[in-house]
């Protein structure tokens, strides 16, 4: 809660964290309706606050979803470019498209929606169980609600192992494994 109050941020209210992201030359459309569907889904759960943590290049975020936002008459979405981690450390779920932050959220033990759309789950993170994956609208609405609510919960122990396999443990105690092996 104090890390919320310092970015200026209601501590009360649950965060919907989008890490937005550039995508290639001709993805528009895509890139346009990711947008639509988290805006709309914003507008549903206006209690909640949902924020988009924008690609560092992706230098147009703050017209481009205020316009959309805009365009829906959503009031409760907001694009962020404070510190990813505080971003993540504050967050109740985390949204991603094709992007490296969903192994960070991994991390930080946020549950994590992989927007694939477009059978884009590069990183793994659905076959690996840590993602759930959505694919249109209705999916994410459901998810994100399913989550908000309780009914739907990561897999604790998918997101050990894929922690364990991906960084290590995180936990100051990599010295004493090293020393551990090579004994």
């Amino acid at each position: 809660k104090e890390t919320k109050a310092s970015l200026g941020l209601d501590p009360t209210k649950r965060i919907v964290l989008y890490a937005s992201q550039l995508l290639h030359p001709g993805e528009h459309e895509k890139r346009e309706q990711l947008a639509i569907d988290y805006i709309k889904t914003a507008k549903e759960n206006s209690s909640d606050l949902f924020i988009v943590k924008p690609h560092p290049k992706e230098d147009d975020a703050e017209k481009f979803f205020a316009r959309i936002a805009k365009e829906l008459d959503v009031t409760n979405i907001q694009v962020s470019r404070s510190d990813l981690y505080k971003m993540l450390s504050i967050s109740d779920m985390v949204l991603v498209y094709n992007s490296t932050v969903g192994v960070e959220a991994t991390y930080f033990d946020k549950p994590l929606i992989v927007l694939n759309y477009y059978d884009n789950d590069f990183g793994g993170f659905i076959n690996d169980g840590v993602g759930l994956g959505v694919s249109n609208i209705e999916q994410m609405r459901t998810t994100i609600s399913g989550l908000l609510s309780g009914q739907i919960k990561k897999n604790d122990e998918a997101y050990k192992k894929f922690v364990i396999r991906r960084a290590m443990v995180i936990d100051g105690n990599v010295s004493s494994r090293i020393a551990d092996y090579l004994a």
